[in-house]
């Protein structure tokens, strides 16, 4: 299936419930990014929580100019090069997270992300995590992907 396609599948299934699913993969990547990479600090659990809820916010004022442009993109990628878009989806999917990460770095105090090689990692982190608990979700619910 397309990247629009399960895009528009996703934007079918998008309810209150899965804004909560996603803030609370956002929160527990943030809050324990600290462990696993040096460059990620978090002052608190309020601040990791903090972190989720504007990322959240920023994914819902910018996320659909994004998934329209990259979707686009992608779907021809992908079409041409018999399914590299797919593969490109997860990468692009990361430096998304990665620029909301490090607009958020900015604006936050209790939230530090050192360099660009760590800001990319957290955000292939979000994009793994939000990956699998999709997937796990489209198969409990016997959807197709």
């Amino acid at each position: 299936m397309g990247q629009l396609a399960m895009s528009a599948r996703m934007a079918q299934a998008w309810s209150l419930e899965a804004a909560v699913v996603t803030f609370l993969i956002v929160f527990g990547v943030v809050y324990i990014a600290p462990n696993i990479l040096s460059g990620v600090k978090v002052r608190s659990g309020t601040a990791a929580a903090m972190v989720a809820l504007t990322f959240a916010a920023l994914n819902v004022l910018l996320g659909w100019l994004i998934i329209l442009g990259v979707g686009l993109v992608l779907e021809t990628v992908s079409m041409f090069t018999f399914g590299l878009g797919d593969v490109l989806y997860v990468v692009f999917g990361a430096f998304v997270n990665m620029i909301l990460l490090w607009i958020i770095d900015t604006l936050m105090d209790g939230f530090d992300i050192d360099g660009w090689g760590s800001t990319f990692l957290l955000g292939v982190l979000i994009q793994a995590a939000h990956w699998l608990v999709v997937a796990l979700l489209f198969l409990m619910l016997g959807w197709s992907l």
